[in-house]
């Protein structure tokens, strides 16, 4: 998107969803501006640790099940 890859994309709720490893930590300015990008694209932003999707993945279904951007429209 843009200048950006992402890790996944809704174009149905206009969401993407990025899992964060630990090179986010050395790149928060970046992350920042990359989200400032696809917000004004009008998407919303949903970050994931990576630790989450892998020893807990149960809990990152169930929270993407419940996120408001993430529900039926209607």
């Amino acid at each position: 998107m843009g200048n950006y890859i992402v890790d996944f994309y809704c174009s149905n709720c206009q969401v993407v969803i990025e899992i964060d490893g630990s090179q986010h930590s050395d790149q928060a300015e970046y992350d920042e501006n990359r989200d400032q990008y696809l917000n004004s694209l009008g998407l919303t932003v949903i970050r994931i640790p990576a630790s989450e999707v892998l020893y807990r993945m149960k809990g990152v279904m169930d929270m993407l099940y419940e996120h408001p951007e993430l529900r039926e429209r209607k």
